[in-house]
């Protein structure tokens, strides 16, 4: 089949999503660091020194995420493991990417679904044992009514905890939250730790972090005077990126790839109805991608006034900041 684009423009982060992708897009078991560099337009290549930290990212990756994640370096490059169904790293990193076909088909409610699943269940599994999370999000699962009005009397009685105020915005869909997640104490007594949760698939993240209307949701609900919040997202944030320190400085937490998986390595996914669902979703979305890919590679060949310029899906490219004259390591 044909390759997956290579991004327009890169650093080391980008590389490695790079690679990940066409491995997972292009059904490949391995992909040279050679190989890569071929992949881009002469003089527009990546050097030795763009592509001497791929290798070390894999395996820092693969340490830490040893029963998740998918992919491994050897000598020459990074190559996928054998025989690995398709599971919550591919669907993290499949939907990361920039103009793939459920955006443009406006598929959000089909991902957003799974993704949310999977925040659910990593801070469950996060908070065991004897914490607690449900899908708080619209559309509604997880047995939440459909009403507004109704579902927050239907969470609290969930948590244990005592309604507020009964006179809610009847119009309002979840106030900013897709998982609330708790973890009581055994007496049964309220005044325990309360998650609050935004997911997004978004591409421009940050600014979701400031919908989570904190004061909104002490009113409703007994949840205490410092609930956390955090950020969920598919994508990981390279080492120096401020948005890392900007959604930190809105929420508790940012849940990136790398966390959310870090926390499922202690999930039983298997045994969820859903979890079939991701493994159709990556599926479709890989058949897809390749078709879009094809179509654009028969596209280029053909003569220059039958052209038509296509969304092509590909890894984001690098977001560009300005260096700070103070910068602390571990603020990024």
């Amino acid at each position: 089949m044909s390759q997956l684009p290579p991004p327009e423009s890169f650093d080391d982060h980008t590389l490695v999503e790079y690679v990940e992708s066409a491995l997972l897009v292009e059904g490949e078991g391995h992909l040279s660091l050679a190989e890569l560099v071929s992949r881009f337009p002469s003089g527009q290549r990546p050097t030795s020194a763009d592509t001497g930290l791929i290798r070390s990212e894999v395996m820092r990756r693969a340490f830490l995420l040893p029963e998740i994640y998918p992919f491994r370096a050897d000598d020459a490059g990074v190559f996928r493991l054998a025989n690995r169904t398709f599971g919550p790293y591919d669907f993290l990193l499949l939907v990361s990417i920039e103009n793939a076909p459920y955006r443009l088909q406006n598929r959000y409610n089909e991902a957003n679904k799974i993704f949310d699943l999977l925040v659910r269940e990593a801070l469950k599994a996060r908070l065991t044992p004897g914490g607690d999370a449900v899908r708080f999000g619209t559309p509604v699962q997880d047995g939440r009514p459909q009403l507004f009005e109704q579902a927050v009397p239907w969470l609290a009685e969930r948590m244990g905890l005592a309604v507020l105020a009964t006179d809610l915005p009847v119009d309002d869909n979840d106030a900013g939250v897709d998982v609330v997640a708790w973890h009581p104490f055994a007496s049964g007594r309220s005044g325990f730790p309360v998650w609050l949760v935004q997911c997004t698939l978004q591409m421009n993240f940050e600014n979701k972090a400031l919908q989570i209307p904190l004061e909104l949701w002490k009113q409703m609900i007994d949840i205490g005077p410092h609930p956390g919040t955090a950020l969920a997202i598919p994508f990981t944030v390279r080492d120096g990126d401020d948005r890392w320190m900007k959604v930190n400085m809105a929420v508790t937490s940012l849940l990136d790839r790398i966390r959310i998986c870090e926390m499922l390595v202690a999930a039983e996914l298997a045994g969820l109805a859903e979890f079939s669902d991701l493994g159709r979703f990556v599926a479709k979305e890989i058949d897809l991608l390749q078709d879009v890919v094809d179509n654009d590679d028969a596209g280029q060949s053909a003569p220059a006034g039958a052209r038509r310029k296509a969304k092509v899906p590909r890894v984001s490219k690098p977001r560009r900041q300005r260096e700070a004259q103070s910068r602390h390591a571990l603020r990024r």
